[in-house]
């Protein structure tokens, strides 16, 4: 009797095995699409959540639950906190300035917090807790946005302590603190605004172009950009203008009276309006305004110093916590810091704010008869520049209203 097996033949087991893995393989692919139909938008919606949050693990600390002030210092009674501004436009002396009051500021509340406006918005963003404000300056194309910088600086708010703010622009002085930025009472001026004081840096327009030149810092503008002066000097024009326009070469500065009418008058022009609108928006809070020429003797750093005393004094409730500051010894201290090397690969001392290009360029590289005729040049450029500024309505009377010019 014939046996017949209940197996299946060899070929048909084969193609079982074959339509089974068809269908396991079918089932995976399945799985594998609902996994990454879970998964990659929930990487994408963490990424997001992470960049909403500003890297805050990266950026600042943890809060300190344990944290505990002191009840022996909190029965001490600190000097008053105050914000205050130091300003002025390039090369009229505000470094300088910003050194002499910190110094003495700090013989006042040696607590105080220092520094130039984009340097403090980098240490607010690493080190605020809980929620760091974003820095501008660590954004991609910051310089694009000058509304970015709302509110860079509002960490140092709750500080408790004095903070002193180096800034150049009036467009970014507004907006460092939240409430400075409407201009309806002059910026400053505002009631929620935490600025108490603004000090302030100007010199004879012509000298500092003559030095903004040898800088090579001067950007290329049109008349058309003062039209607007509240757009310009406050909001984007002049931070397009100085951030993003080229630079201006040597040929822009000498030739024809049309060629420096758009170099020599045109900057002048934009140096002068943008004072005046420091003025406007700071109102009663600019106390101090002085000329750079005051900085060149002895004699003028020592009566700068003091006025910055008699000033910082009616800001207290007590005026004798300003005896602590001595005027002599800021200066001794001040003419004594020095701006770095050309060779240091460091531009900035991040303490003073003097960088590299505080060391005045001169002609000891070139030869001596070149070296004369150069200066003899450029001393008969600025000749014909000062002489073509005097004789502009608007720069004469800036001049006469500051002590430049009698006539």
């Amino acid at each position: 009797m014939a046996i017949t097996s209940t197996m299946p033949h060899n070929s048909n087991l084969g193609n079982m095995k074959k339509k089974s893995a068809f269908v396991i393989g079918r089932e995976n692919d399945r799985r594998k699409q609902l996994i990454l139909l879970i998964t990659v938008p929930t990487i994408l919606l963490l990424s997001i959540r992470g960049m909403l949050t500003r890297g805050a693990e990266t950026w600042h600390l943890p809060v300190e639950t344990t944290c505990q002030d002191s009840p022996q210092l909190l029965k001490q009674a600190p000097p008053k906190p105050l914000v205050l501004y130091v300003a002025g436009s390039s090369r009229t002396g505000t470094t300088y300035f910003y050194n002499l009051l910190r110094i003495l500021l700090r013989q006042r509340d040696p607590n105080t917090i220092h520094g130039w406006y984009e340097d403090l918005s980098v240490v607010a963003a690493r080190y605020s807790s809980p929620n760091p404000p974003l820095s501008p300056i660590l954004e991609d194309k910051f310089d694009l946005d000058i509304d970015k910088w709302q509110g860079a600086l509002d960490a140092y708010k709750s500080t408790g302590t004095t903070v002193l703010v180096k800034v150049h622009g009036l467009s970014h002085a507004i907006r460092l603190f939240s409430g400075c930025n409407s201009i309806q009472n002059g910026e400053l001026m505002n009631p929620g605004c935490p600025v108490d004081a603004v000090f302030s840096t100007h010199r004879d327009v012509g000298p500092q172009l003559a030095s903004i030149k040898r800088m090579a810092w001067a950007r290329r503008m049109k008349w058309s950009d003062l039209d607007n002066v509240q757009e310009f000097c406050r909001k984007t024009g002049h931070h397009k203008a100085t951030r993003e326009r080229p630079r201006l070469v040597a040929a822009d500065w000498k030739g024809s009276a049309a060629t420096m009418d758009k170099s020599w008058r045109l900057q002048s022009h934009a140096i002068v309006k943008c004072h005046q609108e420091w003025h406007t928006a700071a109102g009663s809070k600019l106390v101090l305004d002085a000329p750079m020429e005051s900085l060149t003797t002895h004699e003028g750093r020592l009566k700068l110093a003091e006025q910055i005393i008699q000033q910082i004094g009616k800001l207290d409730p007590d005026g004798s916590i300003s005896t602590n500051m001595d005027a002599a010894k800021a200066v001794e201290e001040a003419d004594q810091l020095r701006s770095l090397a050309c060779s240091s690969w460091q531009a900035v001392n991040p303490i003073t704010h003097f960088h590299r290009g505080h060391v005045l360029i001169d002609n000891s590289s070139m030869d001596t008869a070149d070296a004369a005729a150069a200066a003899n040049e450029e001393k008969e450029l600025q000749k014909q520049a000062f002489s073509l500024l005097e004789a502009d309505p608007l720069i004469q009377k800036w001049r006469k209203e500051f002590g430049y010019s009698s006539s």
